[in-house]
């Protein structure tokens, strides 16, 4: 069989246009119809938001050579076939990159981008204005950064064909595991269509590898350090309720944390809600989102290296304890895990981190949890109430309730009272009933009770 003939994605961000284009050894993914629309649409200013890692210093790169009129870098792409003026009247284009702002405080990093404005200015000869702003405007691209499923379909689809058989699947099972790792990204209400981590993609696409690869690029030192400095970990992030003013700030010092986690890339829109009607049919409020993690790698990442950071701990003194924890729960010794590794974890734990009270002890078990790939659904419904948690495996049910300041028999009792178990018990797979109470004098939980149902 005759090798596939696949395009090299950029794995470590390529920056500039003219490189990617007419290197023998990559292929540009063909953005200039979008870029062509962007141009032909704006009146003035445009802002575009997107995390780090989305290719927007080679869109800004892109954009130089088309009003430059570098027609000779475009031979094939769908702009070279469209009115481009730029074809016959070049501009000239003054840019920079934030990868030159290094500041580490608001002070520092005001100096560094005023001395980039004025070194623009010079460049254009222009003599530097004393004060003003700045005008902007956002209009949604959706995706215009980002690779599209559809892109997997089309120009991508030989790199999904490759790496499906080093891993020994077909096409659509290929694509399927890459969406799950990579795509995810939605930045715009408006608009459904969402997009994989171009980078990640590539380097996934190079190792024939799923991991996660965009926090090993560079973390989000800004958000990490909001987290440790507020002392606790954010609450459930699979559903996290937002709504447009909460997003819209851009006030690093003041920005709440789920629009900081959202403007960083760690979350994304899942669902939009729509605004509710009075009875005359008036709409007196504005829409409502829920957000979550884009994907596997976003969750990865939150959960591991992310969270070791957050705690101050180095990730190699941290990732054993979870090492041991999956190994665990892997070959089914949930006592285990429960006996010895959820103590350590929770030991882990900064001293000046008060976990003070149920919700946060649950949020604790949740996220130790759920980096060691065990899944546990929170606050399951039963007829008379809530189960904190609850771990389904092929072999086994695990339902979890938490107590704090209490005692783990309490916990047990109050599964057996409710029912929280019912839903399961005379099936074809044992129930295991398991309380937890967490004793905020020792700063850990006491033993664990595990009974069958």
């Amino acid at each position: 069989m005759p090798k596939k003939k696949t395009i090299k994605v950029p794995t470590t961000g390529v920056c500039d246009f003219e490189t990617l284009v007419t290197s023998k050894k990559g292929k540009y993914v063909d953005k200039t119809d979008l870029l062509y629309e962007i141009c032909n649409d704006a009146d003035q200013q445009l802002f575009i938001s997107r995390p780090r890692r989305f290719g927007k210093s080679l869109m800004l790169s892109t954009l130089k050579a088309m009003f430059e009129g570098r027609r000779d870098l475009f031979k094939g792409l769908a702009i070279d076939k469209l009115p481009w003026e730029g074809w016959k009247q070049p501009t000239p284009v003054y840019s920079f990159t934030m990868g030159d702002v290094t500041g580490e405080n608001y002070e520092e990093v005001k100096e560094q981008l005023g001395e980039l404005v004025e070194d623009l200015f010079q460049q254009a000869g222009i003599p530097v204005p004393e004060k003003g702003t700045i005008p902007g405007k956002f209009k949604e691209y959706a995706t215009l950064l980002g690779y599209s499923p559809k892109e997997l379909d089309g120009p991508l689809r030989e790199n999904v064909e490759a790496f499906g058989e080093k891993s020994g699947m077909d096409f659509a099972a290929a694509k399927a595991a890459i969406l799950s790792w990579y795509d995810g990204y939605r930045f715009s209400p408006r608009n459904e269509n969402r997009v994989c981590n171009p980078v990640s993609l590539g380097r996934a696409f190079k190792d024939g590898e799923l991991k996660g690869y965009w926090e090993t690029t560079g973390r989000a030192t800004l958000i990490i350090n909001r987290i440790a400095k507020a002392g606790k970990m954010p609450g459930d992030l699979e559903n996290v309720p937002a709504d447009a003013m909460t997003l819209d700030v851009c006030d690093a010092e003041t920005l709440p944390m789920e629009a900081l986690l959202y403007q960083g890339g760690y979350l994304t829109i899942k669902n939009v809600i729509p605004p509710p009607r009075e009875p005359d049919g008036q709409i007196t409020q504005s829409e409502s989102y829920v957000l979550a993690p884009p994907n596997l790698e976003v969750r990865d990442a939150l959960k591991r290296g992310y969270l070791s950071q957050v705690m101050g701990m180095r990730e190699g003194s941290f990732n054993p304890l979870v090492e041991r924890a999956r190994r665990l729960i892997a070959s089914g010794d949930w006592k285990g895990y429960l006996y010895e590794s959820l103590f350590g974890l929770y030991a882990s734990i900064p001293v000046d981190w008060h976990i003070k009270d149920e919700a946060e002890a649950k949020r604790y078990f949740q996220l130790f949890t759920s980096m060691t790939g065990a899944n546990p659904q929170p606050e399951v419904a039963s007829i008379f109430g809530y189960a904190d948690a609850v771990i389904e495996t092929p072999a086994n049910v695990f339902v979890f309730e938490f107590k704090y300041r209490k005692s783990a028999k309490a916990a047990i009792r109050q599964i057996r009272e409710r029912g929280y178990a019912d839903k399961w018990i005379g099936g074809k797979r044992p129930v295991t009933l398991i309380g937890i109470n967490f004793n905020p004098k020792k700063r850990n939980i006491d033993m664990p009770i595990v009974e069958p149902a």
